[in-house]
């Protein structure tokens, strides 16, 4: 069993990554998936195979085996609230997304509090986490949903003050999107108020299809900027000849 009641659960519609306090060396420590050092990312993907499930990494090996079933997309259809047909029965997004999730924190024996940080958050996505959250057995109260911009105040406002007293930027990148934002401390209009107020503000937001555009652009008006040298000392070497 893993030493921690309180639970950091970051997920998306692709993977899910999992830390804790742990309460041993009072630090905060990330799941280690013992596959690769530099990624304890889970695939949000589900197997169905002779009436057993897996998830995640052992899921996707799964998939090879013939007549079993991959189940992917859960989140999008558990936001849509609607149903994913496996073996011929029905099954509720809801209740799949839940199903990882237990099975992602088996490793906990009792789970006190739990933080679901996403990328963008919603209402939607707020009901639909913390009725998850209450399925595990962990107290209304004590279920927190937050995007990665609150994420990222919570972060800087727990470093030495030298660092988030003026502007911090984020970067977020993935398979399909990058993007930047800023943290900027707001001035109060108050002398009298020692209260200070900060906003995160997304500055960047570019599809890598985009920057490939882009990069090619470049590298096209790099390689005739070459030819363009190329052909004028081809000129002065023949003149001097």
């Amino acid at each position: 069993m893993t030493h921690g009641s309180i639970i950091g659960y970051d997920i998306n519609a692709k993977m899910c990554q999992i830390s804790y306090y742990n309460e041993k060396t009072q630090e905060p420590e990330t799941v280690d998936t013992g596959i690769e050092k530099e990624n304890n990312q889970i695939p949000l993907v589900m197997n169905y195979y002779k009436e057993t499930w897996t998830y995640g990494r052992q899921a996707r090996r799964m998939s090879t085996v013939r007549d079993s079933i991959c189940v992917e997309g859960i989140w999008e259809c558990a936001l849509g609230n609607r149903k994913i047909e496996v073996d011929g029965q029905e099954y509720e997004g809801v209740q799949l997304l839940a199903d990882f999730v237990k099975y992602t924190l088996n490793g906990f024996e009792e789970i006190e509090s739990i933080t679901f940080t996403v990328p963008e958050k919603n209402e939607d996505i707020r009901v639909l986490l913390k009725g998850i959250g209450q399925k595990l057995g962990v107290a209304k109260e004590n279920i927190y949903v937050q995007d990665y911009k609150e994420s990222f105040c919570h972060y800087m406002f727990n470093q030495p003050k030298e660092l988030w007293q003026y502007e911090a930027a984020l970067f977020y990148c993935d398979e399909d999107v990058i993007r930047a934002y800023m943290l900027r401390e707001l001035k109060n209009s108050s002398q009298k108020s020692r209260e200070s107020f900060v906003t995160v503000d997304k500055v960047a937001d570019a599809r890598m299809e985009e920057l490939e555009a882009v990069i090619r652009c470049c590298m096209l008006r790099r390689q005739k900027r070459q030819m363009s040298i190329l052909n004028v000392l081809s000129r002065v070497y023949s003149t001097r000849r």
